[in-house]
């Protein structure tokens, strides 16, 4: 449904083009959900707008394919793009109440998304869109209907973006960071949302995160990424179980876990020869505590 061949994207600099994203490769089929993982830097994002046709005007493809059921949507007149763009693929977006429109009610803004699709009528649109917030979970739709961004929490804006990437029935849904900055029961909720649209839409997603734990938990497919360049594509039980690029074994060993003493996390460096390699440091001295007293009750 959405395969991308050897896309690269550079930033345009005083200096000259500089390299973000270099020769990625990877496909998503119908229904699944395919992670795109790596630390902040590594290129997620931008390999993401790119296959969006949404860079930013300092950026340009050097390189590649980014093709939707066979068509190349980097060769698209911007009014084609446009059509596509959330009939057969939808973005919901890192930052929720930055991404949605600060002036327009979230009731309009999911109208407009369906309206501009599907021209059923603004009162059928209405209908539409609040069912939409049902499904999404919304506590109180009618309220959130009429809210504005700043009127609802984190979680709300979130499940809104879920609202209207969804409006439309896409084939392929990107999700980029969806549970940043939520706290660990919307998180669920958010990731169960997902599983459940994914299996009932049938739409593939592509997961981005730097978090494992959240691919571990719903990925089915995974491509590591690091500073621009893939370092690794498995499915997610063997990425898991016998990772097989040094960057990806250090990145699973970089995670916290109960079971660990209170030790440092490692770190992720490159050797002299330009090899990533996962380095534990020593363990610090245990803190002192100020304002104790010895041998008095």
């Amino acid at each position: 449904m959405l395969e991308v061949r050897s896309l690269s994207i550079a930033f345009k600099t005083s200096q000259g083009l500089k390299s973000a994203v270099r020769n990625i490769d990877f496909t998503i089929r119908p229904g699944e959900i395919l992670g795109l993982v790596g630390e902040s830097g590594s290129g997620k994002t931008i390999t993401s707008l790119g296959a969006m046709g949404l860079l930013p005007p300092n950026a340009v493809v050097t390189g590649g394919e980014v093709l939707v059921d066979g068509i190349d949507i980097l060769k698209l007149p911007s009014a084609e793009l446009r059509k596509l763009r959330g009939s057969h693929i939808a973005m919901i977006f890192q930052d929720p109440i930055a991404s949605l429109d600060p002036i327009f009610t979230c009731g309009d803004q999911i109208i407009e998304a369906i309206l501009l699709h599907d021209p059923i009528g603004r009162a059928n649109a209405r209908r539409k869109a609040r069912d939409l917030l049902e499904k999404v979970l919304i506590p109180d739709p009618d309220r959130a209907m009429g809210a504005y961004p700043h009127e609802l929490s984190g979680g709300q804006c979130q499940r809104i973006m879920i609202a209207m990437a969804v409006a439309c029935r896409p084939r392929i849904i990107i999700a980029d960071e969806p549970t940043t900055a939520l706290d660990v029961t919307v998180q669920k909720q958010v990731l169960d949302l997902l599983r459940e649209l994914n299996g009932e839409v049938g739409a593939a997603i592509l997961l981005i995160t730097h978090d494992l734990g959240v691919i571990y938990e719903v990925a089915d497919r995974v491509v590591v990424m690091y500073a621009g360049d893939k370092m690794e594509e498995a499915t997610t039980a063997d990425l898991f179980s016998a990772p097989q690029s040094d960057y990806s074994r250090a990145l699973i060993d970089s995670m916290p876990s109960l079971g660990r003493d209170a030790e440092r996390l490692p770190v992720i460096e490159r050797d002299s020869s330009g090899k990533v390699r996962s380095v534990r440091p020593e363990p610090r001295p245990p803190p002192r505590i100020l304002g104790t007293h010895s041998g008095r009750g």
